[in-house]
């Protein structure tokens, strides 16, 4: 059922020239395409204490099958995994926050540097199954060095996901998994996001209907994740919480289009065992849309409500964001806002890294901006884009805003930066560097001291970041890009600010990014180096210098090898407002993606 693909197989697909099979069934066509993602990665000891994330293998293995014939589109994906040599009871790392011997901690219940039998760490990893009550039973162990682990069969489902879709010119039905976004994402958004690991689908059916001015879709499933998380070797079991929706809209005089939304679901489980009903999450809402409202301005304005009921209590909560984007000449402004009043998103169960949601209600800030309060807040944005030539286009955004993370508490932020787009060599070569800031600081009406007291620094960001080219002959390009935050956020009383406990302070500054430079040939290979780097509290007496190397060969359009080797810095990684804390990595990995 779920098997890594073998090595034979494999290479036979390398020597193979890329694009899909094609065939044909009666009078029409039919088409194949085979696509075949293979990652092994060795673990070697990240310097950061935890010996269950040291010293072990693993193989992936996600393997996609579409087949199309007339307005069918058959797909399907299996993943796979595959641990050896993975942590065992007695396995010790050493940092500099390990206990050494003779110390009285030294190989006890309390050495958080040896692996201990039971070690709560190795709970679902490594294929020994979950421990999240009452859904899949506990798997062996792996033998002690040498033995496998690989992932633990669901019954409700061989495939990880899989679809049947129907297309025509005013219909499209699928049967099975699908994504969905209503509006922004306010009301409901079940999506894929790489960077975080994130593949949620819904399995169920889809009825999308789209005719003249009008067009419609409803749906209704259960919620499939992506169950295996390479940066922890851990297995999650599918939340399949029950969702269903729909979504309206009209095209009013070829300008305006006036949509509605709405979603309701109950989860698989309670949020708690003593609720006497059961929960459910409920959202609605309208949205008008008007892009080419005339040559100068588009406009998108959506309100959306919650009208939940979790834990026996009633949770409601309210959200608005408006957009309007003028263009004159060589500028373009863009103001947006948003409102939003505890507009909590749903959240599945389980959720290990919390990153799992079915709302992404927008944010104003960059993608990868770390933000604290999204549910809460008030805050408007302004963007101008100016294009000097036609090779420079120069940008600047103000933000400002106020959050509610607690009671009687408000927090006022800013964020500004500003940036080029400097183009030449006929647009092959580029620089964009950026610059910015933010800053977070708390107003407390309790008479509270310290770093929650009024006026006080919540958190600090000054961003500088770039990403260049130059192209040289023969197809040949010099890359670089980066970033470097210079960071500072507050402590909690009674706590200090380095990994020693000797340094008290009220805000603890610290420093983490990444370079990276490479030489890449193409369409053919990218030769690449990087070094990572962090001086957070935490990890100043673990690994905090990473440097890296990798070499990506593109053997063909749809068949590439790449190695990495060296190391990548542990923290907090965040796309449009989900994060997620990733742990360090030294090792190796070798991804080859095979596309027939």
């Amino acid at each position: 059922m779920k098997r890594v693909l073998p090595t034979a197989i494999l290479a036979a697909l390398l020597s193979a020239p890329a694009g899909a099979v094609e065939l044909r069934l009666g009078n029409q066509p039919l088409r194949l395409d085979i696509t075949e993602s293979l990652y092994g990665n060795w673990h070697m000891d990240p310097g950061n204490g935890d010996p269950t994330s040291a010293n072990y293998g693993e193989v992936l293995s996600r393997f996609n099958v579409q087949l199309a014939w007339w307005r069918l589109l058959l797909g399907f994906r299996i993943d796979s995994a595959l641990w050896f040599h993975t942590p065992q009871p007695g396995d010790r790392v050493t940092a500099g926050s390990c206990p050494s011997q003779g110390d009285p901690s030294y190989g006890t219940a309390g050495d958080p540097c040896v692996v201990h039998d039971g070690d709560p760490r190795l709970a679902s990893r490594f294929g020994r199954g979950v421990t999240y009550p009452g859904q899949y039973p506990t798997f062996g162990d792996p033998d002690k060095h040498g033995g496998f682990g690989t992932i633990p069969f669901d019954p409700k489902k061989i495939f990880e996901k899989i679809f049947l879709t129907y297309t025509s010119r005013s219909v499209d039905i699928t049967l099975g998994d699908f994504y969905v976004n209503l509006g922004r994402g306010m009301v409901l958004s079940i999506r894929k996001v790489d960077e975080l690991g994130i593949d949620t689908t819904l399995f169920g059916g889809k009825l999308a209907v789209h005719e003249g001015d009008f067009s419609a879709v409803a749906f209704a499933g259960w919620t499939n994740i992506q169950n295996v998380d390479e940066a922890t070797a851990r297995y999650i079991p599918d939340p399949y919480d029950f969702v269903a929706g729909g979504h309206a809209d009209y095209r009013l005089g070829g300008q305006v289009i006036v949509g509605v939304n709405a979603m309701g679901g109950m989860p698989a489980q309670n949020a708690s065992t003593v609720n006497t009903d059961s929960d459910y999450y409920l959202r609605y809402g309208v949205s008008i849309e008007a892009p080419h409202l005339t040559q100068w301005l588009s406009l998108y304005a959506e309100y959306a409500r919650a009208d939940d009921r979790v834990t026996d209590k009633q949770k409601p909560g309210d959200a608005l964001y408006a957009s309007a984007t003028a263009y004159g000449g060589p500028t373009t402004w863009l103001l947006e806002f948003k409102d939003y009043r505890q507009y909590l998103p749903w959240e599945a169960n389980p959720d290990p890294f919390g990153t799992l949601f079915y709302q992404a209600p927008p944010t104003l800030e960059r993608a990868i901006t770390q933000i604290n309060n999204n549910t809460d807040i008030r805050a408007a944005r302004l963007r101008v884009d100016y294009r000097l030539r036609p090779e420079l286009q120069v940008y600047a955004s103000v933000e400002g805003g106020q959050s509610a993370p607690q009671p009687e508490v408000t927090d006022t932020l800013w964020d500004v930066y500003a940036g080029a787009q400097l183009r030449w060599d006929e647009g092959r070569s580029h620089l964009f560097p950026l610059v910015g800031y933010r800053r977070e600081h708390s107003h407390d009406d309790t008479g509270a001291t310290g770093p929650a007291s009024a006026n006080a620094l919540e958190e600090q960001l000054i961003a500088v970041e770039w990403d260049a080219t130059q192209a040289l002959p023969h197809g040949f390009s010099l890359e670089t890009s980066g970033l470097i935050w210079f960071r500072q956020k507050a402590v909690p009383d009674g706590e200090t600010c380095d990994a020693n406990d000797s340094v008290r302070s009220t805000y603890c500054p610290w420093r983490e990014g990444q370079i990276y430079l490479a030489v890449k040939w193409a369409p053919r290979f990218v030769l690449a180096g990087g070094y990572e780097f962090t001086t957070a509290a935490q990890e100043t007496l673990h690994q905090h210098n990473f440097f890296n190397g990798s070499f990506q060969w593109n053997i063909n359009s749809g068949t590439s090898v790449r190695l990495f080797g060296g190391g990548m810095r542990p923290g907090l990684k965040c796309i449009a407002g989900v994060c997620r804390v990733f742990p360090a990595f030294e090792g190796a990995k070798l991804e080859v993606v095979v596309r027939l």
